[in-house]
């Protein structure tokens, strides 16, 4: 991987990241920034006309502190045009996925960073979706459905359809001697 597309890691998880297919550590689509990027604008949109005629009505109907309610707009307006336009990016970073021996494993996070662990054992199925954005730019989720009860439903957004039907395909047959007659 080059030094641009690695994710921010210790020197011992540098060597980890490196490798390719399935086995190593992944990024995910490039693609996955500019679906995350018009989901924003579409909020940003919506959310602009929705709270404009509010922000109007206080204007006319309270002369007094109007520019506060104005002033209150803009920044709301500010800050969701910087999380649709530049936290997708940099989310993006931060954000890596690894389908090995032992099962998935997804680091995401920006400010609070976390791992999740799904050891393929606890797999029980596992979905792909793809809405109507996602599939223009060929992308999809991944959603691993586990034995347990808290997070008993582990998605992966942002990932190349293919990638994410070959992560599906793998991770129902790793599941290893399970055998089909085995339901009740």
């Amino acid at each position: 991987m080059s030094e641009s597309s690695a994710v921010e890691l210790s020197a011992v998880e540098h060597a980890a990241v490196e490798g390719s297919g399935l086995g190593g550590r992944r990024r995910l689509a490039p693609a996955s920034v500019t679906v995350a990027r018009l989901s924003g604008l579409v909020t940003l949109l919506v959310l602009g006309i929705l709270s404009l005629p509010v922000a109007v009505g206080v204007l006319f109907g309270q002369p007094t502190g109007w520019i506060w309610m104005i002033g209150g707009w803009v920044l709301l307006m500010a800050l969701l045009a910087f999380r649709a336009l530049v936290w997708p990016g940099v989310r993006y970073r931060h954000a890596a996925w690894r389908l090995d021996d032992d099962g998935l494993t997804i680091w995401r996070g920006v400010l609070v960073r976390s791992i999740t662990s799904v050891p393929k054992s606890r797999v029980q199925h596992t979905d792909v979706s793809q809405g109507p954005i996602q599939r223009h730019f060929g992308l999809a989720t991944l959603i691993v459905h586990t034995a347990g009860t808290q997070f008993a439903a582990v998605p992966l957004s942002g990932l190349a359809h293919d990638d994410a039907l070959a992560a599906r395909d793998r991770l129902i047959d790793a599941r290893g001697d399970a055998t089909w007659d085995d339901a009740v």
